[in-house]
């Protein structure tokens, strides 16, 4: 919406201080005219719940401010009178203030900063922000809305993956690239966790027992919140990723960026992974069965004496054995990335053999990483 067509827009907008030579200061929400989204107590989505779902602005509270009915009967109200719809919906937005709103804004002082956005050209956003200036809050409105804002994620994405200095941990697997990577954050590096992010173990494993993957959108925004709070001067480690985490896809710079990016080679012991494994997936352990539908359905192949020799494990509680059929088959799917084109995958700069995957030779090979060339 422009701002010629919000009633309520009467402060110029006034960017606070941040350097430009940072990540954070070259896609910065200042480009959005609001300030740092950490500088708001309160981040409100006026959107429908289901479109709040598929992605929202980070840390923010969805209050639905108008219905798809009062919507729907809200553009019919612009059509004939202006002004009569902005009462009408100026009125349902007090009424829909209702018990999650109220509490979202319990703890605020009037003093604290809130950011308003709706999905864009359809007056949610200033309506919301009206209603909550009658309640005294001092309140700043996303000009044009979510639709702005993905605008905004999708030039950040474009942008930021060619200026950081990618470090992948590779090799296959379940070999402890994962905890691996999360002992170099305990040492001080800087970090991109793509599975804790995609809610996705890769081709082994699949989605995360007990948790949902994000849409693919606010995965996007989720990457895109991340990769702002990293430093572009620092290496930052990510551990090697297939272009596909279950339903989520990489953002294509990102995927390039990844591929291109000097790394390591991880390797362990079968029966170290197959270990690790067990422990990791507690859950789908207990309920072997289970885990193999699962699994048959997340990986979509089509291999029926595959499955057959899964179920049957299943069924029998044989785990390491299931486990260690998984890491096979995750073997074989990377092994098929792989024939791609050498110049874009190098090779790795070095061998991280792991011969336990207990935590004390791991905080070893993190220091050893640290201390290598090109770590």
């Amino acid at each position: 919406m422009d701002s010629d067509q919000n009633p309520s827009k009467t402060q110029p907008f006034v960017a606070e201080s941040h350097p430009l030579e940072t990540v954070a200061g070259l896609v910065h929400p200042h480009q959005l005219e609001v300030q740092d989204f950490s500088a708001y107590a309160l981040i409100v989505d006026a959107r429908p719940a289901q479109d709040f779902a598929d992605d929202h602005l980070p840390a923010a509270v969805n209050w639905p401010v108008l219905s798809d009915s009062e919507q729907s009967e809200f553009e019919r109200h612009l059509q004939a009178d202006r002004s009569q719809a902005l009462l009408f919906g100026a009125a349902h937005a007090r009424t829909n203030m209702n018990s999650n709103a109220l509490t979202a804004v319990a703890d605020l002082t009037l003093a604290a900063r809130v950011l308003v956005y709706g999905a864009g050209s359809d007056l949610r956003g200033w309506l919301c922000a009206g209603a909550l200036r009658e309640h005294g809050f001092d309140v700043d409105e996303l000009l044009g809305g979510y639709k702005n804002y993905r605008r905004w994620v999708g030039a950040g994405l474009a942008l930021l993956p060619r200026l950081f200095l990618f470090r992948a941990l590779g090799g296959p697997s379940g070999c402890g690239q994962s905890i691996l990577l999360h002992e170099l954050a305990q040492q001080g590096q800087q970090v991109l966790d793509l599975a804790q992010l995609a809610a996705h173990d890769g081709p082994p494993f699949g989605a995360q027992a007990g948790k949902s993957q994000p849409a693919q959108l606010l995965f996007e925004s989720l990457l895109i919140d991340t990769l702002r709070h990293r430093d572009a001067w620092r290496p930052l480690w990510i551990t090697a990723s297939p272009a596909t985490l279950g339903s989520l896809q990489l953002p294509g710079e990102l995927d390039t960026a990844l591929q291109r990016a000097p790394n390591f080679e991880v390797v362990a012991p079968m029966a170290e992974r197959v270990k690790l494994g067990c422990q990791r997936h507690p859950q789908d352990a207990a309920d072997p069965v289970a885990w193999v539908e699962r699994r048959a359905q997340q990986s979509g192949q089509g291999e029926p004496r595959r499955l057959i020799d899964w179920r049957r494990l299943a069924q029998v509680g044989e785990i390491e054995a299931l486990v260690e059929q998984f890491l096979i088959y995750g073997d074989e799917i990377a092994s098929k990335g792989s024939v791609a084109d050498v110049s874009i995958h190098p090779a790795p700069l070095a061998t991280i053999n792991l011969e336990s995957l207990e935590i004390s030779p791991i905080a070893e090979a993190a220091a050893r990483l640290i201390g290598s060339p090109g770590g």
